[in-house]
């Protein structure tokens, strides 16, 4: 916030760029992994095995997960 605060009032435009830069820098190393969608899940699994694979939202129930006859 600090360094937003400052290229705001800063007359000199290759200043605030480099401020804001900085501030950029500082979001980046902090959330850069910050998810806020659901990624794709891709499972490999052995096809005699049942209910196993990319479960989504759905919780895993692991009593379910079994071999097929």
């Amino acid at each position: 916030d600090d360094l937003m605060t400052q290229a705001s009032v800063t007359l000199d435009l290759n200043a605030a760029r480099d401020l804001i830069n900085q501030a950029d820098k500082l979001v980046w190393d902090e959330a850069h992994s910050l998810t806020i969608f659901q990624r794709p899940q891709i499972w490999g699994v052995n096809s005699k095995l049942g209910n196993a694979g990319a479960f989504g939202f759905r919780g895993v129930a692991y009593e379910d997960i079994g071999f097929l006859k």
